[in-house]
């Protein structure tokens, strides 16, 4: 069986790797970017164009920290960062500072307004705006954008969740205001609403990746919730 954590125990669990094994949170987002990557790597070859859409969390951080890794490795790659309110979480402050030191990355920093790139089929669209702990529906600005990427001919690749799915129960969500992704590249185990046939539209593709979170935490927190294979 396989334990799926709701989001308070998924930052839990988070949060024991980091004092147990011990690790800097910094330096576990660069191992779940590297896995991530290195997933991604297998869908898309370097002739595809990718555009990396971050926002002030810790899912930004992986975003901007993954843009990073394939711009190394021979991506062409253009990222938007959100920063509308003016307060990024520290993770993602400190890969933003590594990206304008980055030669190669087109980064926007959007305060304001937003001119929205061109999207073609030959775009590979990175979702990382919004992760796990999200309690409420995406409105202005945010749902104009997902709206935009839906609607763009891009396949979509989402980091952990598409960006504006809840990782449980949706009712309530506004179904205009969350990724439609192609894929899903998700950490450590599924999230309980990826096992609800009504979400298939959003999570597409998905795929397990194991970030080597403490085993030791996975037995000493508890969930309610297991998938059996």
């Amino acid at each position: 069986m396989i334990g799926i954590f709701t989001g308070a125990r998924i930052k839990e669990l988070d949060r024991y790797t980091i004092e147990h094994e011990p690790i800097s949170s910094v330096d576990l987002i660069e191992r779940a970017a590297g896995m991530w990557v290195y997933e991604f790597e297998r869908l898309y070859t370097q002739q595809r164009r990718v555009v990396v859409f971050a926002g002030p969390g810790n899912n930004g951080a992986d975003a901007l920290c993954a843009a990073r890794i394939l711009n190394d490795d021979g991506y062409s790659v253009e990222v938007f960062l959100f920063n509308v309110n003016g307060s990024l979480s520290p993770e993602c402050n400190e890969y933003r500072k590594q990206l304008l030191n980055c030669s190669g990355i087109r980064m926007t920093e959007v305060v304001d307004q937003l001119t929205l790139p061109e999207l073609s089929a030959q775009t590979v669209v990175v979702d990382g705006l919004f992760g796990v702990g999200l309690n409420r529906p995406l409105q202005g600005g945010f749902a104009k954008v997902v709206e935009f990427l839906n609607q763009s001919e891009s396949e979509i690749v989402s980091i952990d969740i598409p960006s504006g799915l809840f990782e449980e129960d949706n009712f309530g969500n506004n179904p205009n205001a969350i990724i439609r992704a192609t894929h899903t590249l998700t950490f450590e185990y599924p999230k309980l609403s990826f096992l609800f046939s009504e979400n298939a539209d959003y999570v597409g593709t998905w795929k397990v990746l194991n970030i080597g979170l403490s085993v030791e935490g996975k037995q000493t927190i508890k969930t309610e919730y297991f998938l059996n294979t």
